[in-house]
């Protein structure tokens, strides 16, 4: 394996750019802690259809609330 593929490209950014650059290094970060992939969205508004299906406008004030919960538990 080439030594460039061991770097960690969120170290490199945080010990190599956040001084000179950090506008361009919270931007590279954002762009590195994305998922490569739709799914996570996809199933982001999947949860959001199954909590507010059938409610009324009430729930939407803790939706947000419920989906972070939702995604985001061992259960």
């Amino acid at each position: 394996v080439a030594a460039a593929a061991l770097i960690d490209p969120q170290q490199f950014w945080l010990k190599n750019i956040i001084n000179k650059y950090q506008t361009l290094c919270q931007l590279s970060l954002d762009v590195i802690s994305a998922p490569a992939s739709e799914a996570y969205a996809e199933r982001v508004f999947s949860y959001c259809g199954v909590l507010t299906t059938g409610r009324n406008n009430r729930t939407a004030q803790n939706l947000n609330r419920r989906v972070f919960l939702r995604l985001n538990s061992t259960v």
